[in-house]
């Protein structure tokens, strides 16, 4: 098997479990792995997987060989420090995050699957914390920086 076809697979079983569920029409099932990256980390993948806490994460394991750390998705990633991360970062499962925003930048944080993370902001930094129960987060805001 070549990566584009173990891609499609993983695609493929992501979506097979999606439809036990009610998938969201956004998702179509025939999504590169980098579109099913950022499908996930989108609003309605992580209102869809808050929703449903049964998806099984091991589906989502799959794609972690293919370092979707590009695209802001960090799968049981262990411990990791992030400065200044991606506009829309997105934790799962075994990764505990110490996240830093010292500028005016925006974030929009999502945990899945007992993901943790500790944020601290500041200066006019504006974060965005979406996680599913079981995830934790703790933050604190400084200067004129904004966590919702």
């Amino acid at each position: 098997m070549n990566a584009n076809s173990d891609n499609r697979t993983i695609t493929q079983k992501a979506y097979d479990e999606a439809v036990k569920r009610g998938v969201c029409p956004l998702f179509k099932g025939t999504e590169t792995l980098e579109e099913l990256m950022r499908l996930l980390n989108s609003t309605q993948g992580i209102e869809f997987m808050q929703d449903h806490p049964d998806y099984p994460l091991d589906t989502l394991r799959l794609a972690k060989p293919y370092k979707v750390e590009r695209f802001g998705v960090y799968i049981d990633a262990g411990e990791i420090v992030l400065n200044n991360p991606p506009r829309k970062l997105l934790l799962i499962g075994n990764t505990t995050a110490i996240i830093t925003i010292d500028k005016a930048h925006r974030c929009r944080l999502g945990l899945i699957g007992g993901a943790k993370a500790d944020v601290t902001a500041k200066d006019y930094a504006c974060v965005f914390i979406r996680k599913q129960s079981g995830s934790l987060c703790t933050y604190k805001a400084l200067d004129h920086a904004i966590i919702k």
